[in-house]
């Protein structure tokens, strides 16, 4: 599949975000202390298994040492370890690199383009995303992660370890109460994670674990409580990347997905990165999600699960969804309510090239209410959209036309309501194509969101009607 940066709408609505973003990278100096060759941090460089064939796009050093870059069907990764600010530079051995985006563009990343070559400051939970010559079909995704000074023992009994270097085919990984399940940087595991019923077990390290090609979940935790994620980069293509289900008292920390476009459907989507069903008491910190439908997405009753959602935090959290879906969602399916939900420093770097109508109502940061449950209490504090292929906000409650899911014999529900919605420093680097949107059923069916601080590109927006806010019946927005 290729997806080039030629949307024509994109085309007509950025110049001015690509001709800033360039500026940047192409300027002799960009801010800090891009060309200084006397490395201040620590680097660790990941030993991979030797067969692996490495990227030819692009070639990476970290303090002089060169990094291995994953290269799949769509991108390429590369992640090491750092304590402290390191240098990395970035080159093409296929293409002469004449101009550069590093995005989220709101994070302000440290970097110069001189001679052809990148140079990027990056610091440990640093994740950024590459973009050469105009183009976002073969990007970079980079992953700084921080040392790890608490590697467990491999020879310990109550650790599954990994161990890097190695190409690993493990199957099912069902760890038990109190394991941790440990993936060196560099170790390649080709298999999925299936966690069932399981209380205070950890999964950590910097390797992949790889459910491509594969029509499973590559990551679940099923029923689970008291559970810590960090620093795992997962590889999905068919499936959901990450799911948690009924599970309480998760920590995801440093976690990045990947999910390239799905095998078993004609538009590629299906494939959800990061997804809750029924969860409470899960915190999402420094995340990275890649996939062609929702990044990082809420729902309360799917398939057999159908259980109320509290206390869910997404914070310093980045997402991508290339093809459909939405970046930061709640809905569709929320039979049960959703309460105190906080999203504070999240970005979209690109939302959405769906090739369908604008029905889909994709969007950076949406709810999406067709089933029970109430949706309030949710809180947004320093969102940034970037790069919007149709909406940019969306809130609707809307009447369920069949069942999204069955469970026993209620397979249709009469709407529920979205309330106390509450935003603040909201950033859209453009008009979104579609703009703005809040829409009810009914006046017992109703949305209402407070925006404080809303803004498309440096101006800060004071109506409605200048963001292109369409807000429909039985909904209320108030703009501050």
């Amino acid at each position: 599949m290729t997806i080039t940066f030629k949307h024509g709408l994109i085309c007509l609505l950025v110049p001015v975000l690509i001709a800033c973003s360039c500026a940047k990278g192409n300027s002799d100096k960009k801010g800090g202390d891009g060309n200084k060759t006397d490395y201040e941090g620590k680097v660790e460089t990941y030993r991979y298994y030797a067969g692996l064939a490495p990227s030819m796009k692009f070639y990476v050093t970290v303090n002089g040492e060169q990094q291995f870059v994953y290269p799949t069907s769509e991108q390429h990764l590369c992640a090491f370890g750092c304590e402290g600010k390191v240098t990395v530079e970035i080159d093409s051995p296929s293409a002469k690199i004449t101009e550069a985006i590093v995005r989220p563009i709101a994070k302000n990343p440290d970097y110069v383009l001189e001679n052809g070559k990148i140079t990027l400051k990056m610091s440990p939970k640093d994740r950024f995303v590459v973009e050469i010559n105009g183009e976002w079909d073969e990007t970079l995704l980079i992953f700084a992660n921080p040392i790890d000074s608490l590697k467990p023992d491999k020879n310990d009994p109550n650790v599954i370890f990994f161990e890097a270097g190695k190409v690993h085919s493990s199957g099912i990984i069902s760890p038990e109460d109190g394991q941790t399940v440990y993936f060196e940087g560099g170790a390649l595991v080709n298999g999925r994670v299936l966690c069932q019923n399981k209380k205070h077990v950890t999964f950590a390290g910097a390797g992949m674990l790889n459910c491509t090609p594969g029509t499973e979940r590559a990551f679940t935790l099923d029923t689970c409580d008291s559970v810590l994620v960090k620093d795992l980069i997962v590889l999905n293509t068919s499936n959901y990347g990450i799911v948690f289900r009924e599970t309480d008292h998760v920590l995801a920390d440093n976690v990045k997905t990947y999910g390239e476009a799905s095998q078993l459907t004609a538009t590629g989507v299906e494939n959800d990165s990061f997804d809750l069903h029924g969860c409470r008491y899960i915190t999402h910190k420094h995340c990275f999600s890649y996939c062609h439908d929702d990044t990082y997405c809420i729902k309360t009753r799917k398939w057999t699960y159908d259980r109320s959602t509290t206390d869910i935090v997404y914070e310093d959290c980045i997402g991508w969804n290339i093809q459909g879906g939405n970046t930061f969602e709640i809905g569709w399916e929320c039979g049960r309510d959703v309460t105190n939900v906080t999203y504070k420093d999240i970005y979209s770097v690109h939302t959405s090239v769906h090739s369908g109508s604008v029905a889909y109502m994709n969007g950076g940061s949406t709810i999406h209410q067709a089933d029970g449950g109430v949706i309030s209490n949710i809180s947004y504090e320093n969102v940034y959209l970037e790069d919007i292929f149709r909406f940019g906000l969306y809130f609707i409650v809307r009447e369920n036309k069949g069942p999204s899911v069955s469970i026993g014999n209620d397979a249709v529900w009469s709407p529920g309501a979205i309330k106390n919605v509450k935003m603040k420093n909201v950033h859209l680097a453009y008009m979104p194509p579609c703009g703005n949107c809040a829409k009810g059923l009914d006046k017992d069916h109703s949305v209402e969101v407070e925006i404080d601080g809303l803004y498309i590109g440096d101006k800060r927006i004071t109506s409605l009607s200048d963001a292109n806010f369409s807000v429909g019946p039985y909904a209320k927005v108030t703009l501050k």
